[in-house]
């Protein structure tokens, strides 16, 4: 069983990896807001799905419908007449329309209203089902068309279930955009984190030297930390795992506690080969502390948690009047 000394360092280190994490994900949701991201990657997705690349066709139709959005009423008209479907074009990467630089594009797109605006485009007549199949059929897209006939013949004629199918091909296009897009946003974690890491001298292995020779900075690090997030784990907050529980200000003061920055006296060897070795070292630390950042804010702080309740911090003892409560309960007699 680890003693506390160790569990210490572990969990100094921990919070170390955690304020990295916290610090590198903000930057990282600031750019993605910024250069709105997910919704150029939903638009593209998209685009994929209709076959539609240079998006002024199906594509402007379906995003200019009240349920996709709203907003786009309040725009001139520039779309194609209903029914209009674009021409066919295989194996052409998607590329950003000009309508779509300017208004606000959606960053999510519910399955059901992708399902009814894209079966209300499809239809020649509003609301009318009968001659729906021939809609399908009217589709100038082969491979969309093969599609849409695939998910009518399935739902042998009923709308409701072909709306459903659409809504379920949605979703199913959407899960292997979102892991697309998960794996970007872990490289580009990884490369802000490095250079934050690097910029800031948060070498994983000084600090976890430091912290075990130094137990001061242990203490100062599991003291606040402990109290703050104990409170946290033990109230009925439904929040993200890590948000509210330290603000980044309080993390990065906690932070600065610990050995890192090139303010910390950390003398270089003279001799090259020596020299060679602490900066390879160094290397190393820093990148083991970025890729600790890719696994996101919430696994440290879950972890941080976890590691202070078996230090023996415990959980919330009962206030005196349950206890006095459950005193005054009946006992069952033998």
């Amino acid at each position: 069983m680890f003693n506390s000394s160790i569990l210490d360092v572990i969990i100094g280190l921990v919070f170390c990896f955690a304020s990295v994490a916290l610090f590198v994900s903000s930057i990282n949701e600031a750019l993605a807001s910024c250069l709105k991201l997910r919704h150029k990657t939903l638009l593209a997705g998209i685009q994929k799905m209709l076959n539609d690349p240079d998006g002024t066709g199906l594509v402007k139709s379906l995003y200019d419908h009240a349920l996709i959005d709203p907003m786009s009423l309040a725009l001139p008209a520039s779309a194609p007449p209903p029914g209009a479907q674009p021409a066919t074009r295989t194996g052409v990467a998607p590329t950003m329309p000009a309508w779509a630089s300017r208004r606000q594009l959606p960053a999510y797109i519910a399955s059901r209203d992708f399902a009814h605006a894209l079966l209300d485009i499809i239809r020649t007549a509003p609301g009318a089902n009968a001659g729906l199949k021939a809609d399908i059929d009217a589709v100038a897209d082969p491979q969309l068309r093969q599609a849409l006939q695939g998910f009518y013949l399935r739902a042998a004629g009923d709308v409701d279930k072909f709306s459903d199918a659409i809504a379920n091909w949605f979703d199913n296009a959407m899960d292997r955009l979102s892991g697309t897009y998960k794996r970007r946003a872990q490289f580009w974690t990884f490369v802000i984190a490095l250079v934050t890491a690097a910029g800031l001298n948060i070498d994983a292995f000084h600090v976890l030297d430091q912290l075990w020779k130094r137990p001061e900075l242990s203490a100062a690090i599991v003291s606040p930390a402990s109290t703050r997030l104990i409170a946290a784990a033990a109230s009925e907050d439904e929040r993200a795992p890590g948000t509210g529980v330290l603000s980044p200000g309080e993390l990065m003061t906690t932070l600065n506690t610990l050995p890192v920055g090139w303010a910390v006296p950390r003398p270089v060897p003279a001799e090259p080969a020596r020299a060679f070795v602490f900066w390879l070292w160094w290397i190393f630390g820093v990148a083991i502390t970025a890729s600790a950042a890719v696994f996101g804010a919430p696994f440290w702080f879950d972890l941080l948690q976890q590691l202070i309740q078996v230090r023996g911090t415990g959980a919330k003892p009962a206030p005196n009047r349950d206890r006095r409560q459950s005193d005054a309960a009946p006992q069952p007699t033998p």
